[in-house]
């Protein structure tokens, strides 16, 4: 449904806006009359999703935001940087693309543009930008959403199961004592299904952890067990320290179909992790982990998958690069590093990378080669601009001495039964946030149309971050489905589809570029 009467995007786009771009290759797409164009593009203001627009109005998935550091050498000084790959299908045959581009702008307003790319030429192409009328693509957020959803199950839920962690991390808020004392419900498996029950038909993933340790909850095996059975399309995860993650835990993460696991881990050296992570033990660590590998390879399984995080602070930078090397012997899937941002309940004291601009910039680079060399998926923040000088000298990254300590001793567990519920050959696990991210990319921020924030104190938010005092994220005896429909969350949704940031979103780290990639 068309909203004339809404406010658009209020920036600018001006034909004399630079684009830069390529088709490096086209190959046979995954339908008869379809070819996948595979290449790069930079404009002058920052690229944030990509379609293929057709004649007839209709569009085609293009995918845009992966990696090619090659490219920002080459062209320096442009928004997307190193992130400005695409792959995009067109029509077979077909002389000419037309890229329709969402752009953002310095204070982050966004409007759409169109460029038109020859499909079949190899070298730089410099075509004009073209702004499309924003009026014409302003769109109602809830009939928006209510379109997505019918297609299918396309929300995630996030909550916690349990209300303690078994760990003191100085960054993190359970290192406070008015934290770690308070009194907290515990949730019980029939409050769970309650929850879970009502959105449950359109739910696809199921995180079942945001600030707690999952693995202390006593219920964590009896979920996954129940979820499995009954809501066999709800792809379950979960993210952990990973001290609790002894042999059984393992075989039960597997035996249950667990299709993520998220592990924190903040160092490459036992003195690294054990100084920051305070109360875990780096050699029972790097043995639970060394298990699921372990584990997985007998019950001839890739799941759960292992995706690591790194939270990036001046003491441990230095070890980041052999971080990748760690994580690919670990035999992680996935590896995301985060900037260090503050919070209520510590003082940095000069561990945020504001203060090591230059050294981030200088360790990003090794970081990136790394994970060339590895073949490891990475994600990392785009390098400061103007980061000064480097300090005169910088800590040499450690070898992987203490992870071989640990795996020279390590003896293999007895097999593990297969998962109950198997996966097809191929089988790879819906991405939610893609998904979203096609469907509007248009948003500020897609988090509100796609997950629901249950915390530690049964507080309900769109996201983690969120500030404020809307109703909705309240717990007030409606059920999760009544209070994501409900008018809280309908006005936010439509706030940010109309390239408005409400309040309660202004000191998000993701506006502030704490987690900007």
């Amino acid at each position: 449904m068309e909203r004339p009467d809404a406010p658009p995007p209020s920036t600018e786009v001006s034909p004399s806006q630079r684009v830069v771009c390529c088709i490096d290759s086209v190959v046979g797409g995954p339908a008869p009359g379809l070819v996948l164009a595979s290449g790069w593009c930079l404009c002058s203001q920052a690229i944030i999703s990509m379609a293929v627009r057709l004649v007839d109005g209709a569009q085609l998935e293009a995918r845009y935001g992966d990696q090619r550091p090659d490219v920002a050498v080459a062209h320096p000084g442009f928004p997307n940087g190193e992130r400005c790959a695409f792959a995009a299908l067109a029509p077979e045959g077909a002389r000419d693309m037309a890229l329709e581009l969402v752009l953002q702008d310095a204070d982050g307003r966004r409007a759409r543009a169109l460029v038109t790319v020859t499909v079949h030429h190899r070298g730089v192409q410099t075509p004009v930008l073209q702004p499309l009328q924003l009026a014409a693509v302003a769109r109602d957020a809830e009939a928006a959403l209510q379109t997505f959803l019918a297609r299918g199950p396309g929300l995630i839920l996030r909550m916690d199961v349990s209300s303690t962690c078994n760990l003191r991390c100085w960054m993190c808020h359970f290192s406070s004592d008015t934290v770690r004392h308070a009194a907290r419900h515990k949730l019980t498996l029939d409050e769970f299904k309650t929850l879970f029950v009502e959105v449950a038909p359109h739910v696809r993933e199921l995180m079942l952890s945001c600030a707690c340790e999952p693995l202390a909850a006593p219920i964590l095996p009896q979920i996954l067990s129940w979820v499995a059975e009954t809501y066999p399309h709800v792809e379950v995860s979960f993210s952990t320290n990973c001290t609790l993650l002894n042999e059984q835990a393992c075989r039960m993460v597997i035996e249950s179909g667990l299709i993520r696991l998220v592990v924190s881990l903040d160092g490459v050296s036992a003195n690294t992790v054990e100084r920051i992570r305070v109360g875990a033990s780096y050699d029972r660590i790097i043995h639970n982990l060394l298990t699921l590998a372990s584990l997985k390879e007998s019950a001839r399984t890739a799941f759960p998958t292992l995706s690591l995080t790194y939270v990036m602070m001046g003491s441990n930078l230095h070890e980041t690069p052999a971080f990748v090397e760690l994580a690919d012997e670990l035999g992680a899937n996935y590896v995301t590093f985060l900037r260090l941002f503050p919070n209520p309940h510590f003082v940095p004291g000069g561990e945020l990378l504001e203060s090591h601009k230059a050294a981030f910039n200088h360790t990003r680079i090794q970081v990136l080669a790394a994970a060339a060399r590895r073949g490891l998926a990475i994600s990392i923040p785009e390098p400061f601009p103007d980061p000064g000088p480097l300090p005169g000298r910088l800590l040499a990254p450690p070898g992987l001495e203490d992870f071989e300590r640990v795996r020279s001793s390590f003896s293999a567990p007895d097999p593990a039964h297969p998962p109950r519920r198997g996966r097809p050959s191929g089988f790879e696990p819906f991405d939610c946030v893609e998904a979203i991210h096609r469907a509007f990319p248009e948003v500020l921020c897609p988090r509100p149309f796609f997950e629901m924030f249950v915390g530690e104190n049964g507080d309900i938010k769109p996201c983690p971050f969120y500030l404020g005092e809307l109703g909705w994220l309240q717990v007030n005896g409606a059920g999760l489905a009544d209070l994501f429909r409900g008018s809280s969350a309908r006005a936010l949704r439509q706030a940010l589809m109309d390239g408005e940031l409400p309040s309660g979103c202004r000191e998000c780290p993701y506006q502030g570029g704490f987690f900007r990639f």
